[in-house]
């Protein structure tokens, strides 16, 4: 799951990076202070690293570029990408400098500037209504329980001999803050500088999510790789949050979309999104939601000399 995890984009920012877009085109954007473009060397190891001074993307795809130049979570909003299907033969490296007084949040808007610059990137924006989720709360109110946010990034884990004994420890760089990925048997713990949650699979194939800390906004986003579309978290809940919940495993792994415009997703497993999120007193409530579409008119498979 490494190489697919540009950014750590949360679905829901359809409009934003859409409008920005526009702008860019019209000469209206931010840019990086100096930037690198290359054709990637095959043989390069796939990494990336987005800090809040630099940005180092080594081989990522121009399919990948694109999700994370216009925020799409490609998980479960990749249709929000029309482009040339020859786009992931293409491979670039990138070296960028951040300029001062920018924030790595402002990073895809730099880089989709840089793609216009040196790739020739042109595209419109065509609203398309698709099948998605508002996760609200509940009419008996939330059943999860509110705590302080605590950043454990580099907190020592004592090792044991249970399921949870990490395999791998790693920290990312991403648009949003450093996120540390802690793989552990059947599962991953998941830290970012506010929450740390892990999930692990079941023997009935679904995911079995235990969140010391959690937003609503990351539990969105997990429930959007469920259904396989878009799930706005319209929770009007800003804290982090303890529960536990068990899901579907996530729609791109069983390669069956499961959203339905007018009723409950379903799963061989029996497990259900829906039904899942109401025991923590919410509620997916389904809809039609006009999304924002980027489609790519132009783009160039060799960038322009540095």
């Amino acid at each position: 799951m490494r190489r697919k995890r540009l950014g750590l984009v949360l679905c829901g920012a359809f409009a934003a990076a859409a409008t920005a877009a526009v702008g860019a085109q019209n000469g209206q954007t931010r840019s990086f202070e100096v930037a690198s473009v290359r054709l990637s060397v095959p043989t390069t190891p796939w990494s990336q690293r987005i800090t809040p001074t630099r940005v180092d993307l080594t081989r990522t795809d121009l399919r990948q570029l694109l999700w994370l130049a216009f925020e799409i979570e490609p998980f479960c909003c990749r249709d929000r990408l029309v482009a040339p299907n020859w786009l992931p033969s293409v491979s670039v490296d990138i070296q960028a400098t951040i300029p001062a007084g920018a924030t790595r949040q402002q990073v895809p808007e730099m880089l989709r500037s840089l793609l216009m610059q040196r790739l020739g990137l042109r595209t419109h924006v065509e609203t398309r209504p698709t099948n998605g989720y508002e996760l609200v709360v509940g009419e008996g109110g939330m059943r999860m329980q509110e705590v302080p946010p605590v950043n454990e990034l580099d907190k020592v884990f004592a090792s044991d001999s249970s399921r949870r004994t990490p395999l791998s420890d790693r920290t990312e760089e991403m648009v949003n803050g450093p996120l540390r990925i802690i793989q552990i048997p059947l599962g991953q713990r998941m830290i970012t500088e506010r929450t740390m949650y892990e999930w692990t699979g079941t023997a009935r194939k679904t995911r079995l999510i235990d969140a010391a800390r959690m937003t609503m906004s990351e539990l969105a986003s997990l429930l959007a790789e469920c259904t396989g579309g878009p799930v706005l978290d319209k929770t009007a809940l800003t804290g982090v949050y303890k529960f536990t919940v068990e899901l579907p495993y996530p729609a791109f792994v069983t390669q069956s979309p499961i959203s339905a415009p007018n009723g409950a997703p379903s799963d061989p497993t029996g497990v259900s999104a829906v039904k899942a999120v109401e025991q923590l007193g919410l509620k997916m409530e389904p809809r039609r939601i006009p999304v924002d579409t980027i489609v790519v008119d132009q783009i160039q498979r060799v960038p322009s000399d540095n």
